[in-house]
């Protein structure tokens, strides 16, 4: 077993060199920053300028969200100042120089922009006090990934309904336009002769088919591979050395891998040798001619170094990253489990969001190996769906006094610390994906205190001295209300069932056996609450009400938190209550009156007080005809039924005395039996006549049942009234 990088991004490694990842204003010091949730800072600079010119260098990566967001004015009368920068960027590498003009020789100025930045967190901490009070401290977790030092710098955070996106601002944008041409008539030219013979096309040879080494993994075109890198399990006890230079990869090419194993640290080419020259020679030996070979790098730093540029990749493109374990038997080798663990902390080092990794595992592969790949974002990190309804506001938080964050480090700063109302309840969520059916979470329920909306987060529960569970809350609108589980303790039981019914409210039009009725679907959910606790306590039932359907019945007034309803059920110590939800859905359906199921819903109609009375009575009509329908189908089975017995004990009489006739003593039993057999005989014509009477008196109902069926007739309620034609 070996371990092998395939390394791909070949060019974009080959182009990186040091340069600015920031906005540079004549080494300008920050003054502000304001980090957001959605993926972006606001920074804010004051500035001098001597002889009439800033400069300004900006990272062609950020030049757009710069251009887009740039505001820069004169601190003294407030007015905007134009800004000048060159087209041509021949020798500027990855930086765009700006300069920023002034009328006068020097001049203060205030410069703001907005340029893409992590997000910040937020972390939680509440301490449950007495009274209905619980006390509420927020933190904000901030990166500092721009590769600047903000020193002295005043921080905030904020922002949770603002929206923001891309849009290119430096590309020239030239518009295709039309070319016309007046009628002036061209030379026409003849035609190419067609030959007797096929045209011989010139003898080009074609290009000699990639051929791999068994080890490296060969690129093509714009293939899913270009955009992987791949770690092969390492066997216990083996130990991999590179002797010689981190691996360089021609960036013009789109063909070739380079494979890192054994044979490549034996032959590694060193500086102004080709690899071919250097093949079947230890790099640094007598035999290559070069003297003592270059100390060695790490192979974790190489490692390192593919992921950090494979992140770079995903950010630059847009796409999420997946991990994915190969085994040869049901689980991969631990060296394998560790190389994913290890690739997976060095994708989250370098700033690539949790929800952009996603893990998988798969058997029966070739061999051991590990896999890591840029996938479509959408695969690994859904857009998130909006699931309230209730309006967010703005957040703003300044941190007090200034603040020194250096480059490549995060800081937790504080936002929030309050006394607020709060107390401990159930919450009952049987519908979310960590929720529970059976039994109700122990939850606190607090109040916003601030004016400010309080972002989603995982929220530390303490009691008096001890820590008692985490949770986490959605966003919180100011002096809104929030209901976090943080334990599931098993002291309150649930039962939920619900059943779906159906009925016939209105009839809106009846013509030939069709109606249109107003029907309305109604679901009913219970909630069985059963306490084991030996003090009073509320629980909040969550229930998901449709858009469709309206709640008609429910326990209490409902609470509206996260796009659900929350309804409160207070227990007393070891109490048992049920509560229903009911909820209604009306809609328009077209019934056939000659269908079963449309006489049920008929009969349940006309029991109601709201029927009409004159279509009430045309249709108890129609139901009694069905009524008699129905009883006569009934008496026709009965009396088949008792035909069949009949016939079956004429057809045991008949046998009987057929026996008794061989015999010389069955004379009397067998007069007394042919007695029998003309009785039987008789209701079995009795019988048959009754039957065909039923079935003449089955058609003359059906027939009537359809004619009130057809005449019934109703004007269509629903339709708009037809004014009357003047004279």
């Amino acid at each position: 077993m070996r371990v092998r990088f395939a390394w791909a991004m070949a060019a974009l490694c080959a182009a990186c060199g040091p340069r600015s990842s920031y906005v540079r204003v004549n080494d300008v010091p920050l003054g502000r920053v304001v980090v957001y949730r959605n993926g972006i800072a606001y920074y804010e600079r004051a500035a001098h300028v001597d002889r009439g010119t800033l400069k300004v260098s900006v990272p062609r990566a950020l030049v757009d969200d710069f251009l887009k967001s740039l505001t820069v004015a004169d601190a003294k009368s407030h007015q905007p100042l134009p800004v000048r920068f060159p087209r041509d960027r021949t020798g500027d590498g990855d930086t765009i120089q700006m300069s920023l003009q002034v009328p006068a020789s020097s001049a203060d100025v205030l410069m703001t922009y907005v340029t893409a930045a992590p997000a910040w967190k937020p972390s939680y901490r509440m301490v449950i006090g007495k009274d209905d009070k619980v006390f509420l401290e927020g933190w904000a977790i901030i990166d500092n990934t721009s590769g600047e030092d903000w020193k002295d710098v005043q921080i905030g955070v904020g922002a949770s309904s603002a929206m923001s996106f891309r849009f290119d601002l430096w590309s020239v944008r030239s518009i295709e336009r039309e070319e016309l041409h007046d009628d002036e008539r061209f030379a026409a030219a003849p035609p190419t002769a067609l030959a007797p013979l096929p045209a011989i096309a010139a003898n080009v040879p074609e290009p000699a088919a990639l051929v791999g080494d068994g080890y490296g993994v060969s690129f093509s075109g714009s293939s899913s591979l270009e955009n992987q890198y791949v770690v092969d399990g390492v066997n216990t006890g083996e130990v991999v050395t590179v002797t010689g230079s981190a691996p360089a990869i021609d960036p013009t090419s789109t063909s070739q891998g380079l494979t890192i194993d054994k044979e490549y640290t034996v032959n590694v080419p060193v500086a102004g040798r080709t690899f071919e020259a250097a093949l079947g020679t230890a790099a640094g030996s007598q035999a290559d001619g070069t003297g003592t070979a270059p100390p060695p790098p790490d192979p974790r730093q190489l490692e390192r170094d593919a992921v950090a540029q494979l992140a770079k990749a995903a950010a630059a493109n847009h796409k999420a990253i997946a991990i994915t374990t190969y085994a040869r038997a049901g689980a991969p080798t631990a060296g394998v489990i560790e190389q994913a663990r290890r690739v997976r902390d060095t994708l989250v080092d370098v700033g690539v969001p949790t929800a952009h990794i996603a893990q998988h595992s798969q058997t029966n592969a070739p061999m051991d190996t590990l896999r890591v790949e840029l996938v479509p974002l959408g695969d690994v990190a859904p857009a998130a769906v909006a699931t309230s309804d209730t309006p967010i506001g703005e957040e703003q938080f300044t941190v007090p006094g200034l603040m020194t964050v250096p480059k490549a480090t995060s800081a937790m700063v504080p936002i929030l610390r309050a006394e607020t109302s709060g107390e401990v309840v159930y919450l009952y969520d049987a519908v979310s994906a960590r929720g529970n059916d059976r039994y109700a979470f122990r939850a606190v329920h607090l109040v916003n205190p601030t004016e400010s909306t309080l972002e989603g987060g995982p929220i530390s529960v303490y009691g008096a001295d001890h820590f008692i569970g985490e949770g986490m809350t959605d966003q919180v609108p100011p002096h809104g209300t929030s209901v976090v589980p943080f334990a599931l303790d098993r002291q309150v039981v649930v039962e939920s069932h619900a059943r779906d019914e159906r009925q016939l409210r209105r009839i809106i039009a009846a013509e030939r056996g069709i109606v249109r009725a107003e029907m309305q679907d109604q679901r009913i959910t219970s909630f069985t609450v059963q306490s084991r606790l030996t003090t009073p306590t509320t629980v909040y039932v969550v229930h998901r009400q449709s858009d469709e359907w309206q709640v008609t019945e429910a326990p209490s007034e409902p609470e509206r938190i996260a796009g659900a309803n929350l309804y409160a059920v207070h227990l007393k110590a070891g109490e048992r209550r049920t509560v229903e939800i009911r909820e209604t859905r009306p809609l328009e359906r077209e019934l056939s009156l000659a269908a079963p199921e449309t006489t049920d819903l008929l009969a349940t109609y006309v029991a109601t007080p709201d029927a009409d009375p004159a279509l009430k009575a045309k249709l108890d009509g129609i139901l009694g005809l069905h009524r008699q329908l129905v009883d006569q189908a009934q008496t026709i089975a009965n009396l088949r039924e008792r035909a069949g017995e009949y016939r079956a004990r004429q057809d045991e009489l008949s046998a009987e005395i057929v026996a008794l006739a061989k015999a010389r003593t069955g004379g009397e039993l067998a007069r007394h039996l042919q007695q029998r057999l003309r009785e039987i005989s008789d209701r079995v014509q009795a019988t048959t006549i009754a039957i065909v009477d039923a079935q003449e008196q089955t058609l003359v109902t059906r027939v009537r049942y359809a004619d009130a069926i057809a005449e019934l007739h109703l004007a269509d309620l629903a339709a708009p009234a037809t004014a009357a034609a003047t004279p």
